[in-house]
Formats: structure tokens, C-alpha cells, sequence
């Protein structure tokens, strides 16, 4: 939802290292800087640590990540941020579950604060014959920042990428940016996660996310 400042800088921050959540079913924090990421493939039994759950049953659910009932103050709805120290320049990006309910839906999203949970998002909505949403999300008004029309949904193994610059969102659909905008309401880095909704799904549980990376961009040379 928000757009890419550039500045005419010769400085080159290094690039952003991976740092693999541990395959384990007690799966601890990892301290990151600024510069690091994270990726998950959640191959293990249980979530652990590394994972901030703010909503819903979240679970680890057939090899992946997913919903495992309709408890929580919104029901279906599932909120997850990685725990770690990273850059207002961030990214998260989601690969669908093979296993995925056609009425589960998902949210990639960046900069979520943790004073009053707001978050940039971006998803496909099925409304209005269906398109690519770049979201204010978590609040009160919630505001739609930008739409683009695109009327087939996205299935088993298509990803999800929400990136931002400065004020610049774009999101990236199998790699093809499909939207784009600006907005400089929220500024700080906040945590890059998920949102996952299973209100409409009749068998749970059910999985949505196959894997996951996120955390602070790669510094790109800019001139």
C-alpha cells in the first residue's frame, strides 16, 4: 500500500541474511537485526516461539500453517507476526497450501504496530467480481487504498508478496507486480506476518500457508 522513495545515496547497506526458523517442535525465538529475515516452511509439530499469535487458533495444520478451529474474538480470523527487530523497508510473502479450502482466504501484511494493530495488507478479495487489495487493515475504518480487478481467485502454490519502500506498497503476484501504491500514514517498522480467515470453511482444521519468508528488504542500489 505504500510506495518507493528513492534517494540518490551511494551507501549500500549489506545484504539481508536468512535465518531459518528451527525445524523443531519447540521451535524458540531467534534475536534478528536489522538487516536479517526470516523463512518458514513449517515442517515441524508445533508453531513455537518464533510466532506472535494476536488472533485465532493458529496452528501448524497438515504441514503448513493454518486454522485449527472458529475460536477467538473474530471468528476464523487468524493473525501471526514474526518476532523479530527489522527494517521499515520490509516484505512478506506466502506460498498457498496445495491442501487450501477454496473458502479459506489470506493476507499478506508488513509494519504492523503493535500499539493499536494496524498493518499494511495485500490479498485477493473475491468482492465485486473479484481483485488485488492494498489495505490500511486492523482498524476502525480500515481504509482500501488501492484495487485491481482480477477475477480468477488465487490457488494451491500461487505466493503472495507484499513489499514496501519508504511510502511505496507493491504487491507481487508468482513473482508479477500486480498493484501498487503510496501511503505514509504508518512509517514505523512494526512486524511483517499473516492473516488468515476460515470463517466461511465447513471442515476444520484446515491449512492455507505452505511456506513463508519475511523481514527486512535486501538494500538495492539506488541512484
Amino acid at each position: 500500500m505504500v510506495g518507493f522513495v528513492f534517494l540518490l545515496v551511494q551507501l549500500v547497506r549489506p545484504q539481508a541474511t536468512l535465518i531459518q526458523v528451527p525445524a523443531a517442535a519447540s521451535a524458540s525465538g531467534t534475536a534478528l537485526s536489522l538487516d536479517d529475515w526470516a523463512s518458514d516452511d513449517f515442517s515441524r509439530a508445533a508453531l513455537g516461539k518464533s510466532w506472535l499469535i494476536h488472533n485465532g487458533d493458529v496452528a501448524i495444520v497438515d504441514h503448513g500453517l493454518g486454522i485449527r478451529s472458529r475460536s477467538g474474538p473474530m471468528l476464523g480470523l487468524g493473525l501471526v507476526s514474526f518476532d523479530g527487530a527489522f527494517s521499515s523497508d520490509q516484505f512478506s510473502e506466502a506460498t498457498i497450501s496445495p491442501s487450501k479450502d477454496p473458502q479459506a482466504f489470506l493476507q499478506v501484511y508488513v509494519r504492523r504496530r503493535d500499539s493499536d494493530s494496524q498493518r499494511y495488507g495485500f490479498h485477493w478479495n473475491p468482492a465485486s467480481g473479484g481483485r488485488w487489495e492494498l489495505k490500511r487493515d486492523g482498524g476502525p475504518a480500515a481504509p482500501v487504498i488501492a484495487t485491481v480487478a482480477q477475477p480468477t481467485p488465487p490457488g494451491p502454490g500461487d505466493t503472495f508478496r507484499l513489499e514496501v519502500r519508504g511510502d511505496r506498497l507493491t504487491g507481487l503476484f508468482n513473482g508479477e507486480v500486480v498493484i501498487s501504491a503510496r501511503d505514509s500514514i504508518m512509517t514505523a517498522p512494526g512486524h511483517p506476518g499473516m492473516a488468515l480467515y476460515a470463517g466461511l470453511v465447513d471442515q476444520l482444521p484446515t491449512p492455507l500457508v505452505e511456506r513463508w519468508s519475511g523481514g527486512t528488504l535486501p538494500t538495492a542500489e539506488q541512484g
